[in-house]
């Protein structure tokens, strides 16, 4: 088996995690793997990578290349674990009706601190579907920043009309501590919301591609 390079749109849209706007937020991880994500993330974080990028480009594309600021590491064996596991690869099939491979050798964390965001865009050819894990954040729950927001009613169209009136058909979502958001990131726009001054969130966001025969 190999992956592919496009997905089958339409049985994705089709789907359940489809028609459920192409976002779904739940809890994969039990709270020992979430205490070890959480180790493992805070363990790695002194050789984590900033990308700092001022300005968006792309907005005549599908996928774009947002505008960022943000830290990343690379995760070890308990996110590869939680990655790579039967469990979660059976439970995206029960969702979408397709199955589905890791992208990319590992996974990695990402750390949001003050000022921290991610533009609109949608992903990267290949990871056609993300899971998104919040391992910490310090945040009170009804802190603002750091949400995840998805544009489901937009998904056909480029990025530059999204980027230019970006609050028509905006669905914001809360992904707490030791939540998952499933997303169909390669199809479904989307963007991270600015981080308030003295806070902390940390995720791991994972990407998968549509396996073929």
């Amino acid at each position: 088996m190999s992956t592919v390079s496009s997905p089958p749109r339409a049985t994705l849209v089709a789907s359940r995690l489809g028609r459920a706007g192409g976002l779904l937020v739940t809890r994969l991880a039990d709270e020992r793997t979430l205490d070890e994500l959480r180790a493992e993330a805070f363990a790695s974080c002194a050789s984590a990578q900033r990308s700092e990028v001022p300005e968006p480009s792309g907005d005549g594309e599908q996928r774009g290349q947002p505008e960022r600021r943000i830290a990343t590491s690379v995760g070890g064996p308990v996110l590869a674990e939680f990655f790579t596991s039967g469990a979660t690869l059976a439970m995206l099939y029960s969702l979408t009706g397709v199955r589905w491979t890791p992208f990319g050798n590992q996974g990695t964390f990402s750390f949001y601190g003050p000022g921290d965001h991610l533009g609109i865009h949608r992903d990267a050819p290949g990871c056609d579907l993300a899971l998104i894990t919040c391992v910490y954040d310090d945040g009170a729950p009804d802190a603002p920043g750091g949400e995840l927001v998805v544009y489901p009613g937009r998904s056909s169209q480029t990025i530059a009309p999204i980027r230019a009136d970006p609050g028509c058909g905006a669905h914001t979502v809360r992904v707490a501590p030791g939540e998952t958001a499933i997303l169909l990131g390669g199809i479904v726009p989307h963007r991270v919301t600015e981080i308030g001054r003295g806070r902390l969130r940390v995720v791991a966001p994972l990407c998968y591609s549509v396996l073929a025969d």
